[in-house]
């Protein structure tokens, strides 16, 4: 150990140089790699949205959601088909396996609409195709639309009670 520090005190030049280089070729590598600070964690997805004002969410699955996800069944690179059936709403999420392009996948799935539109009885809406969205997206707009259904549920469920089962809503505090 002795003999590498008495090595490197003799010929500071090079070690000086070789940490400079050392540096310079880290700082190089840094600009070349292909990492993004942020990965885009999304899934390669396509959403169909369908909104049914003034029927329920059991209405909305039946006459709704289970025409539109038949309708996309089948499409080339679908490596699952989600739903969520909501009061008046219904939203239909396709996923597509990684390698499809997004607007590829798009194009599959409004080529499919109008198959939907007559699948789905006269006044239960007609579907559309749902804006690109990002994961982090997708969950603020689900997270704002709970919060926008919750008073309603509790308000709905604690009518004609003496004292609410719910505390964090505004029905409980009347």
């Amino acid at each position: 150990m002795d003999r590498i520090v008495d090595l490197a005190l003799r010929n500071r030049f090079l070690v000086l140089a070789g940490t400079v280089l050392a540096a310079a070729l880290g700082v190089w590598s840094m600009f070349r790699l292909p990492i993004d600070a942020v990965p885009d964690v999304t899934p390669n997805q396509v959403m169909v949205l369908t909104q049914a004002p003034g029927i329920g969410p059991a209405e909305v699955e039946q006459f709704v959601t289970v025409p539109v996800e038949t309708a996309m069944s089948g499409l080339p690179g679908i490596t699952a088909i989600r739903s969520v059936s909501r009061f008046g709403l219904s939203s239909v999420y396709v996923y597509f396996e990684e390698s499809v392009d997004l607007y590829f996948a798009r194009r599959l799935v409004l080529e499919r609409l109008p198959e939907a539109r007559e699948l789905i009885p006269d006044g239960y809406g007609a579907p559309t195709l749902g804006p690109i969205s990002t994961g982090s997206a997708r969950s603020t707009s689900s997270r704002s639309a709970a919060r926008g259904t919750r008073p309603w549920t509790c308000a709905a469920s604690s009518t004609g009670t003496s004292g609410s089962a719910c505390g964090r809503c505004p029905a409980s505090s009347r």
